[in-house]
């Protein structure tokens, strides 16, 4: 699970959502893109979680601000890890 996580979830994650997306939309819209995608990943029968959906707002919006900071030295690496290691904390919470 834990390799899972680092390996493919969050790696195909950053490809898209900042490698693709980011590229191609800027900073605000992919973030909102992605909070959509993290509002039906992490609801539940019973209702929509716009907790989440705020959170990876936040998130995507910070990951896309370091991802332009930082792609001319480490590509998506650093968000993969930034995001990489978010993820398993909320594995471990």
């Amino acid at each position: 699970m834990v390799l899972f996580q680092i390996f493919v979830v969050t790696y195909t994650e950053e490809a898209f959502f900042r490698g693709v997306l980011a590229e191609r939309l800027r900073a605000v819209p992919s973030a909102a893109i992605f909070s959509i995608f993290h509002l039906t990943a992490y609801s539940v029968a019973g209702g929509l979680n716009f907790g989440a959906f705020f959170t990876a707002f936040v998130f995507g919006l910070l990951f896309a601000i370091i991802y332009f900071a930082t792609k001319e030295r480490a590509g998506i690496g650093a968000t993969w890890g930034l995001h990489a290691a978010w993820n398993l904390a909320l594995l471990f919470a």
